[in-house]
């Protein structure tokens, strides 16, 4: 492995191979990885808590790519034995390329808990119609009846959509804690790792977006050709209207993608981290205070550039924000939904999700420019298993 040099790494061999054994010493206390599933999503924490206990989490699963659905079934077995416990699947929004690996997790796996965005009708006709004309195959149970498809074991929560029209407060790292079985919860509640023999330092806070500008193109595309909505309701209804649906589809400037659910991974405070990254093509390691906060902000296939997203995003993040030292881009790195503003001060990490062979131009030269010019290192993680990436988090 080569070793890079971003801003903030050691340099001076000596210091480095003292560095180096230091971390050696240090306990292993989390472990992040984002697989090579291609176009699309599966990333995993697992926490060390207590002597021998793990808290894991799962963000999306699935992969629109090329023979993916096997690719992503080898990795979630290799990443979990059978039977064994995701303590929270966080499930961003319905598209087909971050769910459709979600009903072989849930045979292989023992899903605790599941926290979603919460969305109303209108929304979740869209998804399916956006899974439909893409071409995907899906679960509609997941959609419909997420409790059903999980089954009685597993605790669903849903995540109201965040006020983005007004000024957001900062949470508060003592207060907005969950959370009730099979519940509705606000979005910037924070989820901490509960566990007897081991301090709440690390939380999980979802934001559900809706991006209502989209849905509004659509139905009035819809309406121009003399369909209604709210008489779409399954895949059955949609094949009906595939035509008409398919050309109302085409007019909607973006793609259509009305919840997202943003999600922070992080430290709530205390001790410093350190962090490696490691790669089969790459190998460097950092210190939190010159280069690499261990927070992760997980964006899904969020749209940055709509009004006031990314103010919301910052202030409620505010008490957090000097902890994120990665961000995963959104949507495989398109132009469309990022904004450079996302990058807080300590992102030197981030991460771009794509398949090799898409339509799309996944990702854009512009998005890495600005990346670069920002001066955090672009990991680009492909179907291709050498591009995995792990991140290495040991604790003082």
């Amino acid at each position: 492995m080569g070793i890079l040099s971003p801003v903030g790494s050691v340099k001076d061999d000596a210091k480095k191979e003292e560095l180096q054994e230091k971390l050696n010493s240090l306990p292993i206390k989390r472990i992040r990885t984002f697989h090579p599933v291609g176009q699309g999503a599966f990333y995993t924490e697992r926490h060390n808590v207590g002597k021998d206990d793990e808290f894991t989490i799962v963000y999306d699963c699935g992969t629109m790519t090329k023979n993916g659905g096997k690719t992503l079934e080898k990795s979630i077995t290799s990443a979990f034995s059978k039977g064994q416990n995701i303590d929270i699947l966080f499930i961003s929004h319905f598209h087909e390329d971050h769910i459709n690996g979600i009903k072989f997790l849930a045979k292989h796996c023992n899903i605790e808990q599941v926290v979603m965005p919460l969305m109303d009708k209108t929304a979740i006709t869209l998804s399916k119609i956006r899974n439909y004309l893409n071409g995907g195959t899906f679960d509609e149970e997941l959609i419909d009846d997420t409790e059903k498809f999980f089954g009685a074991n597993t605790s669903i929560i849903k995540i109201k959509p965040a006020d983005i029209g007004q000024e957001a407060r900062a949470i508060n790292p003592e207060s907005d804690r969950e959370v009730e079985r099979r519940s509705i919860q606000n979005s910037g509640t924070i989820f901490s790792i509960s566990n007897e023999n081991a301090p709440h330092d690390w939380c999980f806070i979802p934001f559900n977006y809706k991006q209502i500008e989209r849905q509004e193109q659509f139905q009035k595309a819809l309406e121009e050709s003399g369909i209604n909505l709210d008489n779409i309701k399954d895949v059955k209804q949609i094949e009906e209207h595939k035509k008409e649906i398919k050309k109302a589809y085409e007019k909607v400037s973006r793609d259509l993608n009305i919840n997202s659910m943003i999600l922070f991974s992080g430290r709530i405070g205390g001790v410093d981290d350190f962090v490696e990254c490691y790669g089969s093509r790459c190998h460097s390691y950092y210190h939190y205070r010159h280069c690499f906060a261990s927070g992760c902000l997980y964006t899904g296939d969020v749209d940055l550039n709509q009004k006031m997203i990314v103010e919301n995003i910052k202030q409620s993040l505010d008490n957090f924000s000097h902890s994120i030292g990665t961000v995963q881009i959104p949507h495989h790195g398109s132009m469309h939904n990022f904004d450079k503003s996302i990058l807080f001060p300590n992102i030197r990490c981030t991460v771009f999700s794509y398949g090799t062979v898409n339509q799309y131009g996944h990702p854009s030269v512009r998005v890495l420019e600005d990346v670069i010019a920002f001066g955090a290192y672009p990991h680009l993680v492909t179907e291709d298993l050498n591009s995995i990436m792990i991140q290495r988090i040991v604790c003082r």
